[in-house]
């Protein structure tokens, strides 16, 4: 009797399947367990990261009347790791964005121009994830005087600056005062921070006893210092 004829012993044996595995992607950790506090006297901010990584995190980010961005970070950038700027006018509504590897870095063109106004993102990008961004202003306008003083023997309030303030962004660091009480006259600063100072909206204001005089005020923000207010 002839054997039927096993066709399948023509090719290799069957082809056995099993599960692979592929090296794991190693993801650098995200979320920041250090709430960075944010500062924004003289223009220096320490940014926090809550949505960020803290491999990334930076410190100290500044940015100089030469429009030079400058800032602190421990982290050592490995492959594709870099740090991004997002650069925006304000005035003309342009923007665009470039990246560095260094915490060094001039954004080319702003100082130079009439009348700039930008606001500057600086982003660390590790592993493709953007971390601890940080918002800074750059102007080269010198703003205009404070204007609507009022003096009371307990109050001094102003109005901020009309330029640069009327685009919508804060630029004055601190504000001056000169002012009497009694037969002393005083000539005082104090940053845009100080718990001494209240604001709301554009009207800011400062509780001071015994002032027997009208008040003048000058605001400086990273250009220079306005003209002093009339007195008021």
């Amino acid at each position: 009797m002839a054997a039927a004829y096993n066709w399948s012993n023509r090719f290799c044996p069957t082809v056995q399947t099993g599960s692979v595995r592929f090296p794991k992607k190693i993801q650098y950790p995200s979320g920041c367990p250090l709430p960075y506090p944010l500062s924004l006297g003289k223009g220096v901010k320490n940014c926090p990261a809550p949505d960020g990584c803290s491999l990334g995190a930076i410190t100290n980010v500044n940015i100089d009347e030469y429009a030079v961005v400058l800032f602190d970070s421990t982290y050592k950038f490995q492959g594709t790791d870099r740090y991004r700027f997002d650069v925006s006018n304000v005035i003309t509504g342009l923007s665009y964005t470039f990246s560095a590897v260094n915490t060094y870095y001039p954004v080319m063109g702003m100082a130079g121009e009439a009348n700039a106004l930008y606001t500057v993102a600086v982003s660390p990008v590790v592993n493709e994830n953007i971390c601890t961004t940080c918002n800074l202003v750059y102007t080269n306008i010198i703003p205009s005087a404070p204007f609507g003083v009022n003096t009371t023997s307990s109050n001094i309030s102003w109005n901020a600056p009309t330029l640069p303030e009327n685009y919508g962004l804060s630029t004055v660091l601190t504000y001056t005062l000169s002012y009497a009480q009694g037969l002393n006259s005083s000539i005082v600063y104090y940053d845009v921070t100080s718990p001494i100072l209240s604001v709301s909206g554009q009207r800011w204001s400062i509780s001071i006893t015994g002032v027997t005089t009208s008040s003048a005020i000058l605001a400086t923000n990273m250009a220079g210092s306005s003209a002093w207010s009339r007195l008021g």
